[in-house]
């Protein structure tokens, strides 16, 4: 990726970064610069997510695929960070810039190619409403616990992918099975402390069968028990990079999130992060 300072004035840059579970949002304010993704480095940078940018002053342009949108102080765009793109900030400006997990959108890739680059500020209400929910977790989302975090994550995800499906003048293609998937992963990650969280006790909470469960995530590239455990490792894994965590012993962690044995809790750790718990700690403080 390349940056380039457009004029001769000097530059400066201001960043405020939060997560609101799988969703990562930066408040941003900077002089005119271009930044320019070449295909080689777009192979080689973060192919998962979609980047949104908010523009709350100024003036940039966003290009990719043969497209262009200019935003003029207001209004809202979206492109693929797995694909080339320009992005030039032709004066200082002040944004808001989320990055979204494509998986989370259940939106078609073409439908993602398609509406890629236009400006959503006016496209619909939910469109207009989007920014304002933006503002809001950049507001308050430092005061929320970790699964409130989650979940401010995915009402943003799902306003973004109504945006889009709205664009495109029809719903979003989520069947039975991937809506089901959707609120299943909702609560786990909402109830991950839950040391008896487990198929049995999901199926019996959305009253169906194993099996049915099982087969929402048929089209998943995880399955429904691996989905449960890497939840409750991430959810380890953040408390353990926690300043404010840091007087809590590895294993109150782990059983805090749901294990309740420490040699499997260490031994999956390991496999999941290449280390092991107390190494995991130091090497992130």
């Amino acid at each position: 990726m390349k940056s380039n300072i457009i004029d001769d004035a000097p530059f400066f840059g201001r960043a405020r970064f939060q997560e609101a579970g799988q969703v990562k949002l930066c408040e941003l304010s900077s002089s005119s610069v271009a930044v320019v993704r070449e295909a080689r480095s777009a192979n080689n940078g973060p192919r998962e997510f979609v980047k949104v940018a908010v523009q709350l002053s100024g003036r940039s342009l966003f290009a990719q695929a043969g497209r262009e949108v200019v935003l003029d102080g207001a209004g809202w765009t979206f492109y693929d960070t797995a694909r080339p793109y320009r992005v030039v900030n032709l004066t200082e400006v002040h944004q808001f810039v989320i990055l979204v997990p494509k998986a989370e959108l259940h939106l078609p890739a073409a439908q993602l190619d398609c509406f890629g680059v236009h400006d959503f500020g006016q496209v619909s209400a939910v469109g207009r409403i989007f920014p304002n929910y933006i503002n809001s977790i950049l507001a308050e989302g430092a005061r929320a616990n970790a699964s409130e975090a989650a979940g401010l994550g995915e009402v943003a995800t799902n306003l973004l992918r109504l945006a889009i499906a709205g664009a495109a003048q029809e719903r979003a293609s989520v069947s039975a099975a991937q809506t089901l998937e959707f609120q299943v992963k909702h609560y786990i990650r909402t109830h991950i402390a839950d040391p008896e969280l487990s198929v049995q006790t999901l199926a019996e909470q959305f009253g169906c069968s194993k099996r049915h469960l099982h087969r929402a995530f048929a089209g998943s590239d995880i399955s429904l028990s691996d989905f449960i455990w890497q939840s409750r490792l991430e959810r380890c894994a953040q408390a353990l990079r926690a300043t404010a965590q840091r007087h809590l012993a590895v294993g109150e962690i782990a059983f805090a999130y749901g294990f309740n044995n420490f040699s499997h809790f260490s031994r999956a750790f390991r496999e999941r992060f290449g280390c092991s718990p107390s190494a995991y700690r130091q090497t992130n403080h």
